[in-house]
């Protein structure tokens, strides 16, 4: 894999993370949550896509999610000061797996 790859795989992996935070932002500010179809609208994503991006976020912070089966809405919890310190632990670990894997070369 030669440089180029490298920066076009990286800049893949930044998007991926900006959309994660996007998505936490998008729920925080709806207090009646977001289903499927709104983060497919939003992000312009298939069903699919979308049901891996609220994966993300549940599977990050199972205690501070919830799913809401009967509407297919997720909610999260109102508490802007605890969203900032979720964005930075999600943008600080998924920086340390995207150098691990440059380092690696994975």
């Amino acid at each position: 894999m030669n440089m180029k790859d490298y920066i076009k795989e990286d800049n893949l992996r930044m998007q991926r993370i900006k959309d994660i935070i996007d998505l936490i932002m998008l729920m925080q500010s709806r207090t009646q949550g977001i289903s499927l179809a709104e983060i497919q609208e939003e992000f312009e994503v298939s069903r699919r896509t979308a049901q891996r991006m609220k994966d993300v976020v549940i599977n990050l912070y199972p205690d501070k999610v919830v799913e809401l089966q009967e509407n297919s809405k997720i909610v999260r919890c109102q508490d802007f000061c605890q969203l900032r310190q979720l964005i930075r632990q999600l943008f600080l670990s998924l920086v340390d797996k995207t150098r691990l894997s440059c380092q690696t070369g994975l």
